[in-house]
């Protein structure tokens, strides 16, 4: 059982880097019907080991139904392993670190929100925060933001930072067109 789970991680790991290599190359996104609510529990799957050993409490909050959109589901998950783990980031000085990944519906517009209970950004680094090799010092390059919103658009959709919202961090939300799914909620 460890072995088959290890075996099917390396093979989402596998696709993940392929969808990079993809995205770098500039090829077509590869879009096709998508369980977005599926997406988001393969994402915090990849990073179950990460969230258990820092103890992070992740709390999901979905529309009901299962709300469908025409993603490259790889780059959906690429976007959401980097916001998860920019807000693992943001958490290290928590006593009780949360995120919250939830999801909404608006004039057809899936709306995917990430948020965390740490002590937000710094006003600052607000307007930069997209641009490549702009970090807020977690020690990365700078470039997961800017790739995650060229992802976002080119799914014609967008990512931006979100108002803060239950938990008083920094939140994100990645916006898609729905192709089928519950009504506005």
């Amino acid at each position: 059982e460890i072995l088959e789970k290890a075996a099917n991680e390396a093979e989402r790991a596998g696709k993940i880097l392929r969808g990079m290599r993809r995205f770098v190359e500039k090829r077509e996104v590869e879009r096709r019907p998508v369980a977005i609510h599926e997406v988001i529990h393969e994402a915090i799957d990849l990073m179950a080991q990460s969230l258990v050993e820092r103890s992070i409490d992740v709390q999901l909050s979905f529309v009901k139904g299962e709300p469908m959109v025409s993603a490259d589901p790889v780059q959906i998950q690429q976007v959401l392993i980097n916001l998860i783990r920019n807000a693992m980031n943001a958490l290290q000085a928590q006593n009780k670190p949360r995120i919250m990944v939830e999801t909404g519906i608006k004039d057809r517009i899936l709306k995917l929100g990430v948020e965390d209970n740490g002590p937000g950004l710094d006003h600052e680094i607000v307007p930069t925060l997209f641009r490549a090799f702009s970090s807020s010092g977690g020690g990365g390059m700078g470039l997961g933001l800017a790739i995650s919103r060229s992802i976002a658009r080119r799914h014609e959709g967008d990512l931006v930072l979100g108002k803060a919202g239950q938990l008083g961090g920094a939140r994100f939300d990645l916006t898609l067109p729905l192709i089928t799914g519950p009504d506005d909620g």
